[in-house]
């Protein structure tokens, strides 16, 4: 009898030995605080980040899972940053994020913050929130405070010819400023808001002001022979109005008044001497020839100067 029993208890154990012992599933549980992770193991994470299901995740101390913003540090500190975790899934989020009516950016490397180059489009993210910014952003420059401008909706940073608010910009690192020649054209932006300006615009030369004038439509500055407002002026290669006398590449004299500008005909009466801008030559100086004027004959020199009958 006892043999017998022996040898029921030998193969109970064994049995016992040979049976696996069954394992804890690994999966989400749910109390009262919040939602948790436990291992096939019996553990739990906490205090870390886990891929699950090929999504990241982060618990904290007591093991539960974490949602909304967290600021998160690596490598002793090597790199920092800010991470979202969805409020209800808790998987951490990435690329563009709309959050509490703000955009966002967000990477392995937490959420961008200050100039972004993304997908070949340039960004502009606050520095401390890290939220998308629109409209004029300012930075100081080389020569002073740079402005640029970020579209209203979509964020992308402007470049080339854009109009904003009704006025013209030209955007390239920054908002172009003052004199500027764009491809083959010349324009004139405010020194201080960057809009284009047109009509008339001076800078100190020498030995006085030069004047400039730009097309009131296109914003082009004007070069050679102009009608404006009724009156003729004359612009060198690089928009300067001419002003005094000069002598043209056509050979021919011509008279601009000083202050003015505009193109005098008529007779003139320049340090001592007279000369006659003859209005049927297009103000061209009467030279080396004879004329007759309101009845009387007029011979000039080959300088202009009256030789007879000087008036």
């Amino acid at each position: 009898m006892k043999k017998a029993t022996k040898c029921l208890l030998g193969g109970a154990l064994l049995i016992l030995l040979l049976t696996p012992v069954s394992q804890v599933k690994a999966d989400w549980h749910q109390d009262n605080v919040g939602w948790w992770y436990s291992l096939n193991n019996g553990s739990y994470y906490k205090n870390t980040e886990a891929n699950i299901d090929g999504k990241s995740y982060k618990f904290d101390d007591r093991g539960y899972m974490i949602t909304g913003w967290q600021y998160n540090v690596y490598n002793g500190g090597d790199y920092s940053g800010w991470y979202y975790y969805d409020p209800v899934t808790g998987e951490e989020k990435r690329g563009w994020q709309l959050i509490d009516g703000k955009w966002y950016y967000l990477t392995p490397f937490g959420a961008r913050s200050g100039h972004e180059n993304i997908n070949g489009k340039l960004y502009y993210f606050d520095p401390v929130n890290c939220d998308m910014k629109t409209g004029w952003i300012s930075n100081p420059g080389y020569s002073g405070t740079e402005w640029n401008y970020y579209d209203p909706v979509s964020g992308e940073k402007a470049t080339g010819w854009r109009n904003i608010d009704g006025k013209w910009y030209y955007f390239e690192n920054s908002a172009l400023k003052g004199f500027q020649k764009i491809g083959d054209k010349r324009y004139y932006f405010d020194p201080v808001n960057s809009d284009m300006k047109t009509g008339w615009i001076s800078k100190q030369g020498y030995p006085g002001l030069e004047w400039y004038y730009y097309n009131p439509e296109s914003g082009e500055g004007l070069s050679g022979w102009q009608t404006i407002d009724g009156k003729t002026y004359c612009f060198d290669e690089f928009g300067k109005a001419f002003v005094g006398q000069r002598t043209l590449i056509d050979g021919k004299k011509y008279y601009f008044d000083p202050v003015n500008r505009d193109l005098k005909t008529g007779w003139l009466d320049l340090n001592g001497t007279r000369y006659y801008a003859d209005p049927n030559d297009g103000g061209a100086f009467a030279m080396n020839k004879t004329l007759i004027i309101d009845g009387v004959s007029y011979t000039f020199s080959s300088g202009g100067s009256v030789i007879n009958n000087e008036p």
